[in-house]
């Protein structure tokens, strides 16, 4: 028996049934969510930001020492939501564009990687989630920080 490549289909597939019956990977995608909120917050925390706990209890990103203002990441079954909490007032700035892989179990940017090169006979990849929740936080930033 032949030994297809699969991997395309199961993306068209998972986004498929994710599309049609969205109820079924509510748990998945805000477990999903989660996992991506902590690798953002270790992301920051490695760049050298503080990451530091608000009186919710919530990791927030501190941009520096100084500032009155904080980052902060919402994750549920939609994906990120990113905001500013300035002084105990809280409002959200944007959501991340990213989308469920169902295939893989994890959140993966919209837009096509340019950062890595392409390797032949493999799929273009998609932007990693980490890396368009930090483009959302340093926009996040540059408003208020």
């Amino acid at each position: 028996m032949p030994n297809y490549d699969t991997r395309e289909a199961v993306a068209v597939l998972g986004r498929a049934r994710g599309a049609m019956y969205p109820h079924s990977f509510f748990a998945a995608r805000a477990k999903a969510a989660l996992e991506l909120r902590a690798a953002v917050i270790d992301a920051a925390r490695r760049a050298g930001f503080a990451v530091v706990t608000d009186a919710t209890g919530q990791e927030v990103i501190q941009p520096n020492e100084s500032a009155s203002a904080v980052v902060w990441l919402e994750a549920s079954h939609d994906g990120i939501r990113i905001g500013i909490s300035d002084n105990g007032q809280r409002f959200a700035v944007s959501s991340a564009p990213l989308e469920f892989d169902a295939g893989r179990g994890m959140w993966v940017g919209v837009e096509e990687d340019h950062y890595l090169s392409p390797i032949p006979g493999e799929p273009i990849l998609r932007r990693s989630a980490v890396a368009v929740v930090a483009d959302a936080i340093v926009t996040a930033m540059s408003g208020k920080a």
